[in-house]
């Protein structure tokens, strides 16, 4: 009976009302035996995933994990199956054993838990292995994104060169923001080739930004880590002007950029000196 299941103000109850009328004993046994066995109604086998979690079942994991990836079941039911597993549980380690098996409609959801249990290492490895697959062009694109935002410059160097070579078909820059991450000047070389592609080909974020902004983004936040970043940057972006300014109607508008680096780099400076100075000053009256 446990198998079937009746629908109450849309909620699927059976579960709740049979283990009121039968042993928790025999429930168990039973529920397990389903899993094991495979449930074919994904709103029968949510119940029984709840149930297990809920008595913290744990012979049960490995067949919940399986249904997280099972491609038979709709993308939005392994998506709710993987968030009350996960949620439950927090284990790390399934998810990381059940990732190189997940397809397309669970892959990214699976990477986002594990990014936010800081398993950027692991999940480094595993987005370079996309980069170099025969994966679809936009797999490879949203693996780059993401080891943009871990620092990693192949991901960079890669969506570097999809921006190059953009012929105006729709690309779903979907996580192209990851840009402002960069803090690293070993970036700027490739920043600048993307600016460059942007001013070229015009990339459009949405009818009011294009790619642009988010890579002037970039390069403020990589100018304000420390002097020796601020100075390539402005040197960098000044020469990128002087070559271009001919060219793209645009690039002039970069000096605004450049101007608020100047203004916020120098307000920093400022601050930490000054703070410097109380310190000095804090040690003279202690003596």
């Amino acid at each position: 009976m446990l198998s079937f299941d009746y629908n109450d103000d849309e909620d699927w109850i059976g579960i709740d009302y049979l283990t009121k009328k039968i042993p928790e004993e025999k429930i168990m046994q039973r529920i397990i035996a389903n899993i094991k066995e495979g449930i074919f109604d994904s709103r029968v086998l949510k119940n029984h995933i709840i149930y297990v979690l809920e008595n913290k079942l744990e012979e049960s994991h490995p067949y919940i994990l399986e249904e997280i990836i099972n491609s038979q079941r709709a993308g939005y039911r392994r998506r709710e199956f993987l968030n009350l597993y996960f949620k439950a549980t927090k284990d790390i380690t399934g998810l990381r054993n059940i990732l190189p098996k997940s397809d397309i409609e669970i892959k990214w959801d699976i990477i986002e838990k594990l990014e936010n249990e800081n398993q950027q290492i692991f999940l480094q490895e595993f987005l370079l292995q996309i980069l170099n697959s025969e994966d679809t062009i936009e797999e490879k694109i949203k693996a780059s994104e993401y080891l943009i935002k871990f620092q990693n410059i192949k991901g960079l160097e890669f969506f570097t060169e999809v921006i190059e070579n953009f012929n105006n078909h729709n690309l779903d820059l979907d996580r192209h923001y990851n840009l402002r991450f960069l803090s690293q000047s070993v970036a700027i070389p490739y920043l600048i080739r993307l600016l460059d592609a942007n001013y070229k080909n015009d990339i459009k974020i949405n009818r009011f930004q294009d790619l642009s902004s988010i890579i002037l983004d970039a390069f403020y936040n990589i100018a304000l880590v420390n002097e020796d970043n601020f100075k390539e940057v402005k040197r960098t972006l000044k020469v990128f002007i002087n070559s271009n300014i001919q060219k793209y109607n645009n690039v002039k508008y970069i000096l605004n950029s450049i101007e608020r680096m100047d203004e916020q780099f120098y307000m920093n400076k400022a601050q930490s000196y000054s703070i410097n100075q109380v310190k000095e000053k804090l040690k003279i009256l202690e003596t």
